[in-house]
């Protein structure tokens, strides 16, 4: 069963972009993009990776444009993982939260405005489906008290990403 995918992708002169996206499943993929009958005409997995490889592209061209420069912005091709247990869901949650810790950007994993952790933790609106992502964890409190634990901490340190 997938629950989800972990992308990676390493830009040039930075730690690498870390997603946690869920795939829709291909009836609902059927209903967002009418034109395609099904999809067994179309190899599903190159059809997602073709999105993402347009996300990507489109998002170069904005950087390079915003800061006056060319050329490649990523060493390599994104990665994903297939992520088909809460359990591991979970770790990838938590390792992608504590990554800018790791790296050095922030000291607290709530001070890093690039994350999605805080959006989670906010009463506020927002994109992400964080009631879903609580429920992994039983609530809010739960949420933080699992990236806060030393336990946490030490499994973001031996993550393997396999750039």
């Amino acid at each position: 069963m997938l629950i989800a995918y972990y992308l990676i992708t390493l830009p040039v002169r930075q730690a690498g972009f870390h997603f946690l996206i869920r795939i829709k499943e291909e009836e609902e993929i059927g209903r967002t993009f009418p034109k395609f009958e099904t999809l067994e005409k179309v190899n599903r997995n190159k059809f997602i990776s073709k999105q993402f490889s347009n996300f990507f592209s489109s998002y170069t061209q904005s950087f390079n444009k915003v800061n006056g420069r060319k050329g490649s912005l990523f060493y390599k091709n994104f990665k994903r993982k297939r992520i088909t247990t809460e359990k591991y869901l979970k770790q990838v949650i938590v390792y992608i939260h504590l990554n800018p810790v790791y790296h050095g950007f922030t000291n607290e994993v709530g001070m890093w405005k690039y994350s999605s952790y805080n959006a989670i933790c906010s009463s506020k609106p927002t994109l992400i489906n964080k009631e879903e992502i609580l429920t992994l964890f039983d609530d809010a409190s739960n949420f933080k008290a699992y990236h806060l634990s030393k336990a946490a901490e030490n499994y973001a340190n031996q993550f393997d990403v396999d750039y």
